[in-house]
């Protein structure tokens, strides 16, 4: 796995640059920032669809190397879908191959095997959209925290993600209890720009 795991020198290229760029296997920068984007999504839908998580990373691997030997002759035709789709095809399929490997070395109830993929069927579109969905969310939140200062964002995380009180939170930081609420309306308020930006830069592919 160590092959897509060091962090790109350019991980904010919009979506539609970094697709075009992946047809090089040579842009080194376009192939690590596409693995930023997306690691977490595959992993995440992966491990939903029932893979552990070695599983999971493996799935994530196989879809790489597929998308390499695949980029390079693709042609982006919006009129035939969103790439959204085309990679969920991908993913989906290196998810059936894994849990294929997976039951050759244990016994699986042949009924309880059926209703399994029946319910996985229905569920497929419905759940890659919203694991979607929760991976846009962790992008704007890692690019927000870029802009923070770290008393803001560990404030934000404190109170909003931890949950903690916001006595509490203002008692840690040494930062009066006001100053947690501000922080937790300024993120927001910047979480809500970044997502839409990249919900604009993801319907365009």
């Amino acid at each position: 796995m160590a092959a897509f795991q060091e962090k790109s020198d350019d991980p904010r290229m919009t979506s539609p640059t970094l697709l075009a760029r992946l047809q090089s296997l040579s842009d080194h920068a376009a192939w690590e920032a596409f693995y930023e984007r997306y690691w977490r999504l595959i992993v995440s839908f992966a491990m939903k669809r029932g893979c552990s998580e070695a599983m999971s990373h493996d799935v994530l691997q196989e879809t790489m190397f597929i998308l390499m030997r695949v980029m390079a002759d693709f042609t982006y035709d919006r009129s035939q879908g969103q790439f959204r789709s085309y990679l969920a095809k991908i993913v989906d399929y290196r998810i059936k191959d894994a849990q294929r490997r997976e039951r050759k070395y244990i016994n699986v109830d042949p009924d309880q095997q059926k209703s399994a993929i029946q319910e996985t069927r229905h569920d497929f579109k419905e759940l890659w959209d919203k694991e979607w969905t929760t991976n846009l969310v962790h992008l704007a939140l890692e690019r927000v925290n870029e802009r923070l200062t770290p008393v803001t964002a560990e404030s934000f995380r404190m109170y909003v993600m931890e949950q903690m009180p916001a006595e509490e939170v203002a008692k840690c930081l040494g930062i009066k209890a006001n100053a947690v609420y501000q922080h937790k309306a300024r993120v927001l308020s910047l979480l809500e720009t970044e997502i839409k930006s990249l919900e604009r830069e993801e319907s365009l592919i």
